[in-house]
C-alpha cells in the first residue's frame, strides 16, 4: 500500500491511499478529505472525513504512469448506481510553472445536491514514488495473470495426456495423409483478421 497524507491549515487538505489487488487485476484508490488541523503539532486530521474509493483497471493505471511520463492528461468516468465519479490525472501548472501532478475526484450523485471532491497534489518526487508503485502494481497483476494461464495450460495438456490415443482419425479431423495434401497453413487460414 502506497499513503499520502496532505493537510493544511486551511482544512482543505486530503490523505490517498492506492492498494493492490492482483488477483482482480485492480488498483484501489481511497481519498479522504482533512477535517481538522492541529495548530500546536503541525498535523491534519481525517477521521470521520468524507471518503471516496475508485478501481482503476490495467489501462487507466497506464495512463496515470503515461502522464508523469509524458505530461499528457488522464480523465476516467465511473458509474454506479448511486454516483458518477470523475477522475482527472494532470500536471499541475501554477504561475506557468510545472510544480508536480494532481490527482482529482469529483463524484456526483442522482441528487443535483449530492456532490463532492477531492484533490491532491504530487511533488516530482512524490510522483516518481507513484509511477514507481504503479509499475510495481501493474508487474504483480500481469505475474498473477500469467500464473493463471499458465496453471489452465498445464491442465488442459494433462489431461489432454491422460486420454488414450488411437492411429485412427479423429471424427471432422482429416487423416494425416488428407492434411498433407490440403496445402493449408493450419487453423489461422479460416480467419478473417
Amino acid at each position: 500500500m502506497l499513503q499520502y497524507y496532505k493537510p493544511n491549515k486551511s482544512v482543505k487538505g486530503s490523505a490517498a491511499s492506492f492498494s493492490l489487488n492482483s488477483k482482480k487485476g485492480n488498483v484501489f484508490i481511497s481519498v479522504i478529505k482533512q477535517v481538522s488541523y492541529n495548530e500546536e503539532r503541525h498535523i491534519g486530521g481525517f477521521k470521520g472525513g468524507k471518503q471516496a474509493n475508485i478501481q482503476l483497471d490495467q489501462f487507466e493505471i497506464g495512463a496515470l504512469i503515461d502522464c508523469i511520463d509524458s505530461g499528457r492528461n488522464f480523465k476516467g468516468i465511473h458509474k454506479s448506481d448511486k454516483f458518477t465519479t470523475t477522475i482527472s490525472f494532470s500536471e499541475y501548472i501554477k504561475e506557468d510553472k510545472h510544480l508536480g501532478y494532481g490527482l482529482s475526484i469529483y463524484r456526483q450523485g442522482d441528487n443535483p445536491d449530492d456532490k463532492d471532491s477531492w484533490l491532491i497534489g504530487f511533488k516530482f518526487g512524490e510522483a516518481v514514488v507513484l509511477k514507481k508503485w504503479l509499475e510495481f502494481a501493474l508487474t504483480h497483476i500481469f505475474t498473477a495473470d500469467y500464473s493463471v494461464d499458465k496453471k489452465k495450460n498445464d491442465e488442459y495438456f494433462k489431461n489432454k495426456q491422460d486420454k488414450p490415443t488411437t492411429n485412427e482419425p479423429v471424427a471432422n479431423e482429416p487423416a494425416a495423409s488428407e492434411e498433407a495434401d490440403s496445402g493449408g497453413g493450419g487453423e489461422l487460414d479460416d480467419i478473417d483478421f
